[in-house]
């Protein structure tokens, strides 16, 4: 198992490669997810022909969260960079 920091979005479309490559099962992304500044993970998805099941589900704490479809068929699941909204997730 290999555990990653991302900070751009160019870093963030490679890693996303580099575990598609892996095949793995589920990808589990924490933070950068919203519509911030520094949210590239939609992008990155997007970019990569990736399907969003859900995005910015309406819970409390909790939100953002998004759900994805890479076309190698992995999930993807996008948790809130909040360590007490990943919680509640």
């Amino acid at each position: 198992m290999a555990w990653s920091v991302l900070v751009t979005h160019p870093r963030i479309l490679g890693k996303i490669q580099d575990f598609m490559d892996l095949a793995s099962d589920i990808i589990i992304i924490s933070g950068g997810v919203s519509a911030g500044k520094a949210d590239f993970v939609p992008e990155a998805l997007n970019s990569l022909g990736a399907e969003i099941l859900f995005h910015k589900v309406w819970i409390r704490p909790g939100k953002p969260i998004l759900m994805a479809k890479l076309p190698t068929g992995q999930f993807v699941f996008g948790l809130p960079g909040n360590p007490v909204s990943v919680g509640v997730v």
